[in-house]
């Protein structure tokens, strides 16, 4: 997703060219675009109560490839224990994840933990000018190429936190209409959904008060 190789170059101290970095980080947000767009979309569909009844207890957590990019971004293991009920139990869902995915999930977080978007964000500011984080995006922003990249980091994390809050909007507007309380993987699913913009946003803090 990202690479050292447009982090820094001989012409400029802060960061190389970001021009083919930009392009690939704008094609996944264009398709986080399209998934957005398409949630509320999912909402308004008789038959989508029809679906989620077929697909029984399987659900949204059990997501591979997602995790996969989520980890990828630099987020926390904020889902681990998500499906816990009142007494305590792991939905299946979760079980039958970690029992699939466990070791691969380890072995992803450690691959990238000095090779994620929030690690390179955090060294990127680390080499701008300024006393403090903000002085620092600032600073950043009167440089052409991480101005580019910082509109892609603060565009991602929009879609990120729109597309944690658009899964919650049809969660609600879903179970509400087959007359359910949990989600489909067990969860309190507003506590569940919630919890990503309350323990992982920003991916990228400060970002929001510039741009």
């Amino acid at each position: 997703m990202f690479s050292t190789t447009y982090l820094q170059d001989a012409t400029d101290p802060i960061i190389g060219n970001t021009a083919e970095v930009c392009y690939f980080f704008r094609r996944i947000l264009r398709l986080y675009e399209v998934v957005n767009t398409t949630m509320p979309i999912l909402a308004t569909m008789r038959a989508f109560a029809e679906f989620r009844t077929s697909i029984g207890p399987t659900s949204g957590f059990q997501s591979f490839q997602f995790r996969h990019l989520e980890i990828m971004s630099g987020v926390c293991k904020y889902w681990d224990n998500g499906t816990k009920n009142a007494e305590g139990k792991l939905h299946i869902a979760e079980i039958e994840f970690n029992q699939r995915y466990g070791e691969q999930v380890a072995q992803w977080f450690e691959l990238y933990r000095q090779h994620n978007l929030t690690y390179y964000y955090q060294i990127l500011i680390n080499r701008a000018a300024g006393n403090s984080q903000a002085e620092c995006l600032v600073n950043l922003q009167t440089n052409t190429n991480a101005s580019a990249i910082l509109q892609c980091f603060s565009a991602y994390d929009n879609l990120q936190r729109r597309f944690h809050k658009s899964h919650l909007g049809l969660a609600i507007t879903q179970l509400k209409i087959v007359g359910a309380d949990i989600g489909t993987g067990g969860t309190s699913f507003r506590d569940y959904l919630a919890k990503y913009d309350r323990e992982e946003a920003p991916l990228f803090p400060g970002l929001e008060d510039i741009l």
